[in-house]
């Protein structure tokens, strides 16, 4: 399993770290079957934005990378 840190997603100041954290785990897990989890996700704070970024981004990965 790979887990993103749900406040490192819903209170990221620029897109580049939600690109970048997605795609550095994938790369540590290429060829081995994993699970992307957004973990401990409590509130989105008004940030519904970043969520569907950052799911948009996961399943890009996931197809780039599986």
């Amino acid at each position: 399993m790979w887990w993103q840190k749900a406040s490192n997603v819903v209170y990221a100041a620029d897109t580049g770290g939600l690109r970048y954290r997605p795609k550095d785990g994938a790369r540590h897990l290429r060829g081995y079957h994993c699970e992307i989890i957004l973990r401990e996700l409590q509130t989105l704070a008004g940030h519904a934005k970043q969520l569907d970024l950052w799911t948009r981004l996961a399943k890009e990965v996931a197809d780039k990378y599986s």
